[in-house]
């Protein structure tokens, strides 16, 4: 099976048309006039209430006479933050968006994996000083980003920038809550108790918060009361900010998904930056699964031998993960492949894995210790591992996104 639309790039219409589905080329849309009328202080509690129709109608207004304001601060020195950062210049598409949130207004950013939406994020924070908080679906994407943050921060004499707040530890909630650190990692389960919102009005109130992000924001659309339920209401969290721009980022919405985006998160005309999820180094084949679960698990080992590694393995349940892994281990033990789970029952043989296990195989597989992870489809959401010679799904994935 391969093949996915990508067309030229198109003008924001009135409509969400479907030619913009995959534009090739960032879709951006300025704000008019009338939108800038509306940002003033605590525009976010008071806008008027919109249907999605409507919402979406205003994403695409667009005038040149907003242009002066994009013009000017364009002439801000970004050089140095992004050299602290590791990096020479903006790819394209990146200061636009950049420029919309430091202005104060809301962005939604459809990017294909490694195309750079963490800078729209991380730079904002670096550069001005201030607070953003980011946030993420899973532990193991936060404390990727927060090591790789801080080992910059490291190597430019300075400070640590991030931290992540999955964890009940005082000290580094304090030093969060003092402003110590300019990135802040949390889930939406914690990002939605009374304890953070009251920190996130603490940081409003004292002019430190610059901007809320929500990664893989797709996770908005695919939740329901079972299943990422926090994702929906995190909306809510504009009451607590008003005037704070919100950020969305993911490498796979469609047009509903992205309306949905838009709605849950109240983004006010926010600015698109949207490309085409096509990536022609990508091969994608389907076929029919082996009868019984021997015949499928030396399928699984055929493939990992012939494409190489480092490979994903995905499953739908933890106890696959666990069946899966002893083959694979009893298989390939003489490969010299190290072969771990992840939300698979760890060292430990437990149904779930502690969150100390999870980051350790992380961390073994960025380093190149691990060769093959049998997991959820949790894992690999947003991480950072170039290289990837094979993904492998058992069975259906939930939708096409997992898949994807």
């Amino acid at each position: 099976m391969a093949g996915v639309d990508g067309e030229d790039g198109c003008e924001a219409a009135a409509e969400w048309s479907p030619p913009c589905e995959d534009a090739v080329r960032p879709l951006l849309a300025r704000p008019s006039a009338t939108d800038e009328s509306m940002r003033g202080s605590g525009v976010h509690a008071k806008r008027p209430a919109l249907s999605p129709a409507a919402v979406v109608a205003s994403m695409a207004r667009g005038s040149a006479a907003a242009g002066d304001s994009f013009e000017a601060s364009a002439a801000r020195p970004y050089e140095s933050t992004l050299r602290r950062l590791g990096l020479s210049s903006f790819r394209e598409g990146q200061r636009h968006v950049v420029e919309a949130v430091l202005a104060g207004r809301d962005a939604l950013v459809v990017w294909p994996t490694d195309r750079g939406k963490s800078l729209c994020y991380q730079l904002p924070a670096l550069h001005t000083g201030s607070i953003t908080v980011v946030i993420e679906p899973n532990i193991s994407l936060m404390d990727n980003q927060v090591a790789e943050l801080n080992a910059r921060a490291a190597a430019s004499g300075t400070a640590p920038w991030a931290t992540q707040l999955h964890s009940a530890d005082a000290r580094n909630e304090s030093a969060a809550a003092r402003g110590d650190f300019n990135l802040v990692f949390i889930s939406p389960q914690r990002a939605m108790s009374p304890r953070f919102l009251q920190l996130m009005k603490s940081w409003h109130a004292n002019l430190k918060l610059k901007l809320v992000a929500v990664d893989e924001a797709h996770c908005i659309s695919e939740s329901d009361d079972s299943f990422r339920r926090e994702f929906r209401e995190l909306g809510q969290l504009r009451q607590c900010v008003p005037g704070v721009p919100f950020l969305a980022l993911t490498a796979t919405a469609t047009s509903h998904v992205r309306r949905d985006i838009v709605d849950v998160l109240q983004l006010h005309a926010p600015l698109l930056a949207l490309e085409s999820i096509y990536r022609p180094n990508l091969y994608l084949a389907r076929e029919l699964k082996p009868s019984s679960t021997d015949k499928m698990r030396r399928r699984v080992i055929e493939l990992v031998q012939a494409h190489g590694t480092p490979a994903l393995v995905y499953v739908t349940r933890p106890k696959d993960a666990e069946l899966l892994l002893a083959a694979l281990r009893r298989k390939l033990d003489d490969s010299s492949l190290v072969v771990e789970t992840y939300h698979g029952p760890g060292r430990s043989h437990s149904v779930k894995q502690s969150d100390s296990e999870r980051s350790r195989v992380l961390s073994d597989f960025l380093a190149g210790k691990v060769h093959v992870v049998v997991a959820t489809c949790a894992f690999g959401l947003g991480i950072n591992k170039r290289g990837i010679r094979q993904v492998i799904h058992i069975g259906v994935p939930h939708n096409f996104l997992d898949g994807y």
